[in-house]
């Protein structure tokens, strides 16, 4: 980091090496009224304006001289100017159509061309300036220049040395041309801003409107920056993000240009500072990206409110039927579909978008889109509803603000007697996972290739994931970067708690509340903090040693399940199934839940299926087990001071000393997104003011910790404090429902000097953005529907899971062992498979 970002970056600029590039920004003119001019050549004199619901979303020059602008309401349009002539564009056709005849005039002249809109494009001419430089050897700019007022045609000093001047010049020239070129074309004007990265040219090629362009010199980048009203108009920063700064007393260009490193690091992560102070200065080194052809092709419509079925399905068949001219003219052939509502909540005044979506069977189109028959518009019909249903109870009232459907994945269509699903098949033994890291960091993605299905019905997942192959032959499951899991965040809530067990110092499996224990009163702490004196080295001869693995959790598990099978059961005519997709222990899914975040933890995961129901369990090898044994006594006596904790917030008596293997544990039912999973987690303490003896959920129980003291002047400590202890605090109480966290923070001798109380829902918020709830969800989803698609492809088999990097967890097939009394389990033991249902079995 540069001693000029560190102190505020005052007077920062791109060093000349970054000057190497000439990127163009073309930007189309009312985009939409043009189209509609070129189509109808009689508006092109006339006050035209683009409507679409009540909003006039964009209208021509004439329109905008006479008092018109642009996302005007239709009513204040026509009483401004009633002379208006409105043409409805809602139909995107024609604008789409246009767009990409635009951006294929510019890649006949280069490969480096990036989609940003419907009518904006970056093109990187680097290639082409020595040609045009050689060509012409004019230094004349055509065009404006930044900051004058009218085009220049003179020689200008060049300050930098470095040649960007005449690269610049050159790239002028390449303008002018490809805009010609596109209006000779389309028939539509484009501006351009001409610059040496991404962020300047769009930021100047709207300075100079309509039909004209800008060119931008690294040494006027000052002026550029400090021109913008405030830093929200810096292309990058969104409103979240502004309304952060302004919390930090931040609203200007030059309020971030000087405000200092450490205390944007108080807010966000160490590459989202940086990357503020750059773009804030004007730089930009990201690349413009090839586009290739949209992966998915959607349309919406908004209105005020629809709120009958019968309304729902005209809409849709609506949208259907344009989205399969849109996908006529595309060519390709979807591979799943998408459908999305957006519900109105009347009491808070707001809406939220949902959506679901299924693959399509290739079936469906045996001959292509070109000719889409009654038989399949009925049967994606019959889908979209079916999703739509599974998101709106329509037993009930509901109130609807927009309704959309999008075919994703589309693939060229299969030739040659190949299905689809070929598309999706193993990669051969020689590709090896190195090849395919490399591959896919060089492509900057990790989840937006070929991706696996989780299979539909009970338990399926409406998240994709991604399958390849190493060169082991195993399927492996990627990882990806934070960014990749950033959509809408599938349900995860607890259903209710179905019972609860206990276990002793021994730990023999109790089915009562013997162990259930209650937060004493001086240390129930709802907000804030407390001071408190606590010795965690009270007692600590008489302490009891821990001597279960967590595995040994799964056995209790499993003797209250066959205690209450009853209650578990699918339905009547399936008494013998149990009506769960997943059973595991809460662990299990926390640690995938951390995965996006937490880089260097390993595990191992073991899965079986019986009688319909996946049993997941972590797995911890001969070598693992060496390890914990081998542990530091430093460790251990950390991990007994945590029990000690719990011990006195809960009324022990701090002289006698904690068994580390009693235990309460509640069984619950779990919603992930379409599967239902069944835990057993372990419960600290409850509220005495909020328990009830039949309680249905964890509303009223505490979780407590005890966590090193942390120095709030080191940045680096108090990042991880929020990037890596509460994310797994949010985690663990996210799937128990359990509202609140209780922190002792405790010195390196084992003091406890403060209470922190913290509310499940906040954690996130104090996180300061290093972590988001969504990227965890939608993780947890892809994982599982990724274990369910292994197992279901092999179900007699124990199959293993193994994360062996950051981003490769590697699944593979394992020899069934059984019968084993002691060690860690591997697969279901015997005598549960045994007495499972055996009644039944019997009957």
């Amino acid at each position: 980091m540069s001693d000029e970002l560190e102190s505020g970056g005052e007077g920062l600029l791109s060093p000349p090496h970054t000057h190497q590039r000439t990127i163009l920004h073309l930007d189309a003119d009312c985009f939409y009224a043009q189209v509609e001019m070129v189509r109808q050549p009689e508006l092109r004199d006339k006050p035209l304006g683009i409507k679409q619901k009540n909003l006039v979303v964009t209208c021509n020059y004439v329109a905008r001289s006479q008092g018109v602008k642009k996302c005007m309401w239709l009513k204040e349009a026509m009483e401004v100017l009633p002379e208006l002539v409105l043409v409805d564009g809602s139909d995107l056709t024609h604008y789409r159509h246009f767009s990409t005849q635009i951006s294929g005039v510019a890649q006949s002249l280069t490969h480096r061309v990036e989609r940003l809109s419907l009518d904006e494009n970056f093109i990187d001419v680097t290639d082409l300036v020595d040609e045009y430089m050689n060509a012409t050897g004019s230094s004349d700019i055509e065009g404006h220049v930044f900051g004058d007022k009218e085009p220049v045609s003179m020689d200008l000093v060049d300050p930098c040395g470095c040649g960007c001047r005449e690269r610049l010049v050159a790239g002028s020239l390449v303008a002018k041309q490809l805009r010609e070129q596109i209006l000779k074309e389309t028939g539509i004007t484009v501006c351009a801003g001409i610059a040496h990265n991404k962020l300047l040219a769009k930021l100047v090629s709207g300075y100079h409107k309509p039909n004209q362009q800008t060119v931008v010199f690294p040494w006027q980048v000052h002026n550029v920056m400090n021109s913008l009203p405030a830093a929200r108009s810096i292309p990058g920063i969104g409103s979240t993000t502004f309304s952060i700064l302004k919390d930090l007393g931040i609203s200007t260009v030059q309020e971030l240009q000087d405000v200092p490193l450490k205390l944007l690091r108080t807010k966000f992560d160490s590459e989202t500072c940086s990357r503020l102070k750059e773009v804030s200065n004007g730089i930009d080194e990201t690349s413009v990206k090839k586009s290739g052809k949209a992966q998915s092709v959607g349309l919406e419509d908004a209105f005020t409110k629809v709120n009958s079925v019968a309304e729902v399905k005209v809409k849709y068949q609506i949208l259907l039927e344009r989205l399969l001219k849109l996908l006529k003219e595309d060519g390709r052939v979807p591979v799943s579909i998408r459908v999305s509502v957006r519900k109105f909540d009347l009491a808070k005044r707001f809406g939220h978008r949902e959506t679901r979506q299924t693959s399509i069977p290739s079936s469906l189109f045996p001959d292509g889109v070109n000719n889409v028959g009654e038989n399949t518009r009925s049967s994606l019909m019959k889908t979209v509803m079916g999703l739509f249903q599974k998101m709106v109870d329509t037993s009930k009232d509901f109130h609807l603000t927009l309704v959309g459907v999008a075919f994703n994945k589309l693939i060229e269509r299969v030739r040659e007697g190949k299905d689809i699903s070929s598309f999706f098949g193993k990669r051969t033994r020689e590709e090896t996972t190195e090849t395919l890291m490399s591959y896919y960091h060089r492509e900057g993605r990790f989840m937006g290739e070929r991706r696996g299905r989780g299979e539909r019905g009970r338990g399926a997942s409406n998240f994709y994931y991604d399958r390849r192959v190493d060169n082991h032959g195993e399927d492996v499951f990627l990882v990806g970067k934070p960014r990749e899991y950033r959509q809408d965040p599938p349900i995860v809530q607890p259903l209710g708690v179905i019972g609860c067990f206990s276990v002793d110092e021994d730990r023999t499996f109790g089915h009562d509340r013997t162990l259930l224990k209650f937060i004493e009163p001086q240390y129930l702490t709802r907000e804030g903090k407390t001071k408190v004196n606590i010795d965690l080295n009270r007692g600590w001869g008489k302490n009891s040693p821990y001597t279960a693995m967590g595995e040994n959790s799964s056995l209790n598990l499993y003797q209250w399940i066959l205690n209450n099978s009853e209650t578990l059961v699918d339905s009547d005519d399936t008494p013998t199934r149990l009506d769960v997709d997943f059973i595991c222990m809460r662990r299990c899914l926390i640690q995938i839940m951390k995965m996006p975040y937490n880089v260097k933890e390993r595990w191992a995961m073991q899965a079986e299926y019986f009688r319909g129901t996946i049993y997941l369990v972590c797995y911890a090898s001969p070598e693992d087990l060496e390890q914990r044994k081998s542990e530091p006594p430093y460790m251990k006596k950390i991990a007994m001071w945590g029990h000690k904790f719990e011990q006195i917030m809960t009324g022990g008596d701090p002289d006698e000393g904690v068994c580390a293997n009693e235990e309460f544990r509640c069984v619950l039912k779990v919603k992930v997104d379409n599967f239902s999973c069944l835990l057993a987690p372990e419960v600290d303490c409850a509220d005495p003011e909020l328990f009830e003896e039949d309680f249905k959920d964890l509303s009223s129980f505490i979780t407590v910790k005890c966590n090193r003291e942390v120095d709030t002047a080191d940045a680096f400590k108090v990042e991880c404090f929020r990037k890596f202890m509460l994310n797994k605090w949010w985690a663990q109480n996210k799937l128990s429902g359990i509202p609140r966290v209780v922190v002792g923070f405790r010195t390196e001798e084992g003091q406890i000097y403060r209470l922190e109380n913290y509310d499940t829902d906040e954690l996130p918020t104090l996180a300061k953005g290093l972590w988001e709830p969504r990227v965890s969800l939608n993780i947890l989803t892809s994982f599982l529907a990724f274990v369910k698609k292994m197992i279901m492809e092999a179900p007699e088999a124990v199959h293993r899971f193994e994360r062996q990097s950051p981003i490769v967890i590697r699944h593979s097939i394992v020899p069934s062992v059984r019968g084993a009394a002691e060690g860690p389990i591997k697969v279901l033991p015997d005598w549960y498979r045994e007495q499972l249902f055996s009644p039944l079995d019997q009957e």
